[in-house]
């Protein structure tokens, strides 16, 4: 589901320290990740259709995909994308972009619809976002 960002600016350098968190992921996650921060910014409204898009593709999905996680995973990504539409900075909503964007590509770790531990990457990079802006409370256990 390859979607062209808009025309915008390109991340400011002194957010680069905010993202040192990269490290933390797993080698696969992390070159896609690291792409994905130099995106533009997509509107929180274009975000949250394109979790909506992929939740129908996650329910339509075969019995390998995990169907539970893809569908917490996009529950807690439409929250965090309300949690920041009530007001948030560039960098808060670059973390969440990131967020959605990993989850959404097809190409990032493990196929997310063919597999059952697909999803295992997108959560990974879920919870290192949320716990960073401070939302504990959507954290994914796994």
């Amino acid at each position: 589901m390859p979607i062209d960002p808009p025309s915008n600016d390109a991340l400011p350098q002194e957010w680069e320290p905010h993202f040192e968190w990269l490290a933390e992921l797993l080698s696969d996650s992390r070159s896609v990740v690291a792409s994905l921060l130099w995106e533009p910014l997509f509107p929180l409204d274009e975000l949250r259709r394109q979790v909506e898009a992929y939740r129908t593709l996650i329910d339509q999905a075969g019995p390998q995909a995990d169907h539970d996680l893809g569908t917490n995973l996009a529950d807690r990504t439409l929250r965090l994308i309300d949690t920041m539409a009530a007001g948030c900075s560039d960098l808060h909503h670059r973390m969440t972009q990131v967020t959605v964007r990993y989850f959404v590509l097809d190409d990032d770790g493990d196929d997310d619809l063919m597999s059952p531990f697909g999803f295992d990457d997108d959560v990974e990079v879920f919870n290192a976002v949320v716990a960073r802006l401070g939302l504990p409370e959507l954290v994914i256990d796994g």
